[in-house]
């Protein structure tokens, strides 16, 4: 609380105050993009078609994942952070992930075919600029 008053009120001592004490940091220390966009708050859909049509849900079911914390940690970074993240870096794991036998939809009991396409929508949250959805699209074949 105390970083994120100094940061309203600007007033850099009391940030490094905040930042010091290590209480209760504020979500937008991992969460901004460059562009000055929030991840933190937006809400953010997966969607895929295979051969028995299309099919969407919330990022939610990440936290179905096993295995251990390096693994989990990469889907989540890229299926969550996807715009804060180098296309390079992001992409492959995307594409690992959710391409052909799509092995983090089958991990999750997340009904699908053959994977021939996805994408992960991230959308601000009304009232919020900037407003609007953005898109990252993953190229299956």
């Amino acid at each position: 609380m105390t970083r994120m008053a100094g940061e309203l009120l600007r007033l850099p001592l009391l940030v490094e105050i905040g930042l010091a004490s290590a209480i209760a940091p504020a979500p937008k220390v991992l969460s901004t993009v460059p562009e000055g966009k929030e991840l933190f708050p937006m809400s953010k859909t997966l969607e895929w078609a295979d051969e028995t049509g299309e099919h969407s849900t919330s990022l939610a079911f990440l936290a179905r994942l096993r295995g251990p914390f390096g693994r989990r940690w990469v889907y989540h970074n890229a299926l969550g952070r996807g715009p804060a993240i180098t296309a390079s870096d992001r992409d492959q794991a995307l594409r690992y992930a959710l391409c052909g036998a799509a092995p983090v939809l089958t991990e999750a009991d997340l009904p699908h075919g053959r994977v021939t396409g996805a994408r992960v929508l991230y959308a601000a949250p009304k009232g919020r600029s900037p407003a609007g959805v953005e898109s990252i699209e993953v190229r299956c074949q």
